[in-house]
């Protein structure tokens, strides 16, 4: 017979415990996604944020076609989550 656990309290830096999940997680988020603020960016973080705000463009850049839209979208599988674009198969219909 297997056993599982789940973990409902750890250690933050400061030596104290978690008392409960929701604690638990909250103190995971702020660990594992720190916040980010431009007002104390380094140097090396500024010109970061403006390299990614500057889209990148090349010679072979070309728009896609709608035959290689529609290819893509009936090429996706059914009853699967969509990603980050929420495009789903079900546009098909529409």
């Amino acid at each position: 017979m297997s056993s599982s656990s789940i973990l409902t309290t750890i250690r933050r830096p400061d030596g104290t415990a978690t008392t409960g999940l929701t604690e638990t997680v909250n103190a995971m988020m702020d660990h594992f996604t720190p916040a980010d603020h431009e007002s104390t960016d380094t140097d090396y973080h500024t010109l970061i944020r403006a390299q990614n705000k500057t889209p990148v463009t090349t010679g072979d850049d070309k728009l896609f076609t709608t035959a290689e839209v529609r290819d893509a979208i009936y090429a996706m599988k059914r009853n699967k989550a969509p990603g980050e674009d929420g495009i789903t198969p079900e546009i098909q219909t529409h």
